[in-house]
């Protein structure tokens, strides 16, 4: 399961603080003293009982001017710190009565959807119960990432995030299943990004028949790929070809092949489906045996 670190201290680090210490020392997730480090710090961080409650009032009397700008992730979470290799956000997780529950459902949380990352992130209980996990564990190498493939996931144990409690997800090995806490909970996140992680997939999991029900990230190119066989027929769809057959992530080959469906009839959608049960590319040639066996769902329009 995601890895629990013990920092029992009681010095305060301000945010200004451990922004400076981590653009000086960085948080490198395969060393364990750059994650005992960013640790000690990020507790140091939650020692400050005020310094969240202040940004959220700066922001609300600036019309959220700095999260409009800079947050990709919406309103679940607030961006303290983004710079090219590392994080600080603050998670809000609602109980399942919350309003923000009910006018945005489970999902929009990750709530009851089963999943790994794509990155490793130290983790903080900053205020409330926290949610609570069923926490599991897999073999990211032995995993080739097509819906319905079948996954060895080893359960270890369900525990909660209270407040200072201090996790360490790790990339491609850590599933949870997130359950909704018991009261209005945040967390605080270091995240460990890099330029080639939108590349690397970010499952979602059926823990009944252990097997994946799809892929969760997706990059830019996918859909700007679904529109060039549209836009631009002759070459959007030379590219699409070409991508199917050479390029080095599945998901895009994937996409490409999907693209390549939308402009054929139906004959043409069943043949080239049909041929590509026979692709040398295992992700491949598994999606087009699901889309002959759930026509209704996979077929292309």
């Amino acid at each position: 399961m995601a890895q629990e670190i013990i920092s029992n201290h009681d010095n305060i680090i301000s945010l200004e603080e451990i922004i400076t210490y981590l653009d000086a020392n960085g948080f490198d997730p395969k060393d364990e003293n750059s994650v005992a480090g960013a640790a000690y710090n990020l507790k140091g961080l939650y020692n400050d009982r005020e310094f969240l409650s202040d940004i959220l009032i700066k922001e609300l009397e600036d019309q959220c001017h700095t999260q409009n700008e800079g947050n990709a992730y919406g309103g679940q979470s607030i961006i303290l710190h983004n710079q090219e290799a590392i994080m600080i956000r603050a998670n809000i997780w609602p109980s399942k009565e919350h309003y923000l529950m009910r006018s945005n459902g489970e999902a929009t949380f990750y709530f009851n959807t089963p999943h790994d990352h794509n990155f490793d992130f130290l983790t903080i209980g900053y205020m409330g119960p926290g949610y609570c996990s069923e926490y599991y564990e897999y073999d990211y190498e032995k995993v080739i990432g097509y819906e319905g493939e079948s996954v060895d996931l080893h359960y270890i144990e369900t525990s909660c995030l209270e407040e200072g409690k201090i996790l360490h997800y790790r990339a491609h090995k850590d599933v949870h299943h997130q359950l909704p806490a018991e009261a209005l909970s945040v967390s605080i996140n270091i995240m460990h990004q890099n330029i080639a992680q939108p590349w690397f997939d970010q499952y979602h999991f059926d823990l009944q028949s252990k097997k994946i029900i799809k892929i969760l990230n997706h990059v830019s190119g996918e859909i700007l790929l679904q529109m060039a066989v549209h836009l631009l027929p002759e070459q959007g769809q030379a590219l699409a070809h070409d991508y199917m057959q050479k390029h080095p992530c599945d998901r895009m080959r994937l996409s490409a092949f999907q693209a390549l469906l939308s402009v054929q009839t139906s004959d043409e959608k069943m043949d080239m489906i049909k041929k590509t049960t026979h692709s040398n590319t295992i992700f491949l040639r598994n999606e087009a045996r699901n889309m002959l066996e759930k026509p209704e769902k996979n077929l292309v329009s």
